[in-house]
């Protein structure tokens, strides 16, 4: 201390101090002298009389003054540490935020409603590094396409945002394959709705089993299976059949009347599927007298696939009337007895088919004896009529009496190793032999009535041509030979009945049982036309009797002529 200086108060040693404390924190100005530090100065310095102080006082001051060596020490580590923990909190914060790392995320392909992790996004071997990702929204559901997804990737204390790409694929629920069909079997992506949008990113997807050729499967749903990057789906194939049939078609004919059948129309039909129904769309009418007629046939399969198909149904109409068999010429009957019409009368059109055969009998008074005519008739489906009139005699005698003497005669002179003209020559000479001839004729207007009156009534056997030739036809006829009446034409000066036979198919001949004397004898049996001009040639010159075996020759053309 200087001498004669004078001593400094109290405020001007601590604004002193001030000074050189300002100037040491100069590398930290937040430092200062705390309260108790103060309070310790003001109680060591005497103000009123500084220099008495003792030796160990001035000794405190100084420490006071100069400060601890050990406390600065103190303060200067205290200091570094503040420091060192800005700074070390700045260069963390520079480190997880701004740092960076390398990284490579790959695009990601998943099927729809499928999960995804983070982590999928990295590239393989990257996580092993230390590279993990967290989905930034943890409730992320991604829907159908394409999606930039936010992740955060973490490596040890660095972390950092980043856009990761996710490809969300659809399954189809379902294909269809027409049944029978030959096609390839389809590429494992067409199965995936919109995998266009995923074209350049590479992903396996692929058959879990391999399906069978599409032709093969037979109709209805089967189940496909597939996997995308091993997450399996499934696929429902549908096979149906929606192809109707096709046909070969022809036109078809047939006679008027003939049924006719859908399947008469077609020659082939190509289907995948068994025919359930080929049917008329509309019936033909068979019995059309027209054109052609044009007819739809409807094809339908089991599956209910169905096509129509025109043709033309073409019907042949009867061009001759109808042949009617089995009438004979004359029909008798006891009057007032219903008249047995036979029955084994058959018709035929010109196609060779029966016919129903129809009798009209209106003209015929079953009540009256007389002769009357009824008709057989039949028509053909074209129309065309066919009549055949036959005689119906209502007799006044029953003809079953009548047929019951007759059979008794003939079982008396024929028997079954006779022919059909031996039994003619035994039935004439019968006649000839058992009848004496006169010249009275019988009322009666037919033959079986003649014979009855003949043969029934108990009196001589005796009468004209007439009477021998009614009883000769009803015997002929009861054995079966055809016979046809015959007589003299109306200009002739006597009348005379005789008939035509034809036995064995031998032709029609004359048959003349009345006996004309010894120049004919049993000559009569059946003889031609050249011997009937002998015969009467003989009773011309021996009885004087003109035109004997003269008749209307147009009537009779197909007598035996020699």
């Amino acid at each position: 201390m200087k001498k004669n200086a004078k001593p400094l108060t109290a405020e001007q040693i601590a604004e002193q101090i001030a000074k050189q404390t300002e100037q040491k924190n100069t590398y930290y100005p937040d430092a200062a002298l705390s309260e108790k530090q103060m309070a310790a100065l003001y109680n060591v310095i005497d103000t009123k009389n500084p220099e008495k102080k003792s030796t160990k006082k001035r000794k405190k001051d100084n420490e006071i003054k100069g400060g601890s060596p050990v406390k600065t020490v103190l303060w200067v580590i205290f200091i570094l540490i503040l420091l060192g923990g800005a700074g070390f909190a700045g260069l963390y914060y520079w480190w997880t935020n701004h740092a960076t790392f390398d990284y490579v995320l790959q695009p990601v392909v998943i099927l729809e409603g499928q999960t995804i992790q983070a982590d999928d996004f990295l590239t393989p071997g990257e996580n092993d590094h230390g590279i993990h990702a967290h989905l930034q929204d943890p409730g992320f559901e991604p829907e159908t396409e394409f999606h930039f997804v936010p992740v955060t990737l973490t490596y040890g204390l660095r972390s950092l945002e980043a856009e990761a790409i996710l490809f969300v694929l659809t399954p189809v629920e379902s294909i269809t394959h027409e049944f029978a069909e030959s096609a390839a079997i389809p590429r494992p992506a067409s199965f995936l709705i919109n995998a266009r949008a995923a074209a350049d990113i590479e992903y396996d997807i692929r058959f879990i089993e391999e399906p069978q050729p599409f032709e093969t499967y037979p109709v209805g749903e089967h189940i496909l299976r597939l996997a995308l990057n091993d997450v399996p789906f499934e696929v429902i194939l549908i096979v149906e059949d929606t192809t109707p049939p096709t046909a070969l078609i022809t036109h078809h004919t047939i006679r008027i009347g003939e049924s006719a059948e859908p399947e008469d129309f077609v020659t082939d039909i190509h289907d995948a599927s068994p025919i359930a129904t080929v049917e008329f769309v509309n019936e033909p009418n068979v019995f059309y007298r027209g054109s052609d007629q044009t007819v739809e046939i409807l094809i339908e399969d089991i599956h209910g696939n169905s096509a129509i198909f025109p043709s033309q149904l073409t019907i042949q109409l009867n061009q001759l009337p109808p042949t009617i068999e089995g009438v004979i010429e004359m029909i008798e009957s006891e009057f007032k007895t219903p008249i047995d019409y036979p029955m084994d009368v058959t018709a035929f059109d010109d196609f060779g088919r029966p016919l129903e055969v129809h009798i009209n009998d209106s003209g015929v008074d079953t009540d009256t004896p007389g002769r009357y005519t009824a008709v057989y008739w039949a028509e053909d489906l074209t129309g065309n009529i066919t009549e055949i009139p036959v005689i119906v005699n209502i007799l006044s005698v029953n003809p079953e009496e009548v047929y019951a003497q007759l059979d008794l005669i003939l079982g008396r002179i024929i028997n079954d190793r006779m022919n059909q003209q031996e039994k003619a020559l035994a039935i004439h000479n019968w006649v000839r032999t058992n009848f004496s001839r006169s010249t009275t004729g019988s009322e009666a207007l037919t033959s079986i009535e003649i014979a009855g009156e003949a043969l029934l009534s108990g009196r001589h056997r005796s009468g004209s041509s007439q009477i021998y030739a009614a009883v000769s036809e009803v015997l002929l006829i009861r054995v079966g030979i055809p016979v046809r009446p015959i007589e003299r034409i109306e200009t002739a000066a006597t009348p005379h009945h005789w008939l035509l036979i034809d036995p064995d198919d031998k032709g029609w001949h004359h048959f003349d049982p009345f006996p004309t004397g010894h120049v004919l004898g049993a000559l009569t049996a059946m003889f031609t036309e050249e011997e009937a001009k002998d015969i009467a040639r003989r009773v011309r010159a021996q009885y004087k009797v003109e035109d004997y075996y003269t008749y209307d020759k147009e009537l009779y053309t197909d007598i035996v002529q020699e």
